[in-house]
């Protein structure tokens, strides 16, 4: 799995006990415990361009995207019904894939919905707006992305 907050890429194996959505979506829980991470910084210009950590903790509000390789099951994710394709973007990518909401009449309204920090992106391709100096995995089977930093959403031509 790769994070990416505003300063870095961070690749390494997330450590969850329970469900994943529950976990990253708990305000009990303010950070999220990585291992093995490698740390590549979105700048060339970064004096911090790379290293290597056995451990790292993150704050769940820096952190922006995180991409899986492998999807999670429905259950981890608590999948809703409805899919909707669209286009999200942050202030570094448009996130192009499957948003499934529930409850809800159209995509604005979904960010309301969504309790804690991350909803799912299925099928997603992530588009650099600006570039990037770290390698940035381009698909994933899902990419969660923190509400907190959605700058626009709309719904794509299917």
């Amino acid at each position: 799995m790769h994070v990416i907050t505003g300063e870095q890429c961070i690749r390494g194996v997330l450590r969850v006990k329970g469900m994943l959505e529950v976990i990253l979506n708990s305000e009990d829980r303010f950070t999220l415990s990585l291992m093995d991470a490698y740390v590549q910084a979105l700048d060339k210009n970064s004096t911090a361009s790379a290293m290597s950590l056995a451990r790292l903790a993150l704050p769940k509000p820096a952190c922006q995207l995180i991409t899986f390789a492998q999807q999670p099951s429905e259950d981890d994710l608590m999948v809703k019904p409805v899919e909707i394709p669209s286009v999200v973007y942050t202030a570094y990518f448009a996130i192009q894939g499957v948003v499934r909401v529930g409850g809800v009449e159209h995509l604005a309204d979904m960010l309301d919905g969504v309790r804690g920090y991350f909803f799912p992106v299925f099928s997603p391709r992530l588009y650099p707006l600006v570039p990037m100096w770290a390698v940035i995995p381009k698909q994933s089977a899902v990419v969660l992305v923190n509400k907190h930093h959605v700058r626009m959403l709309h719904e794509a031509a299917p």
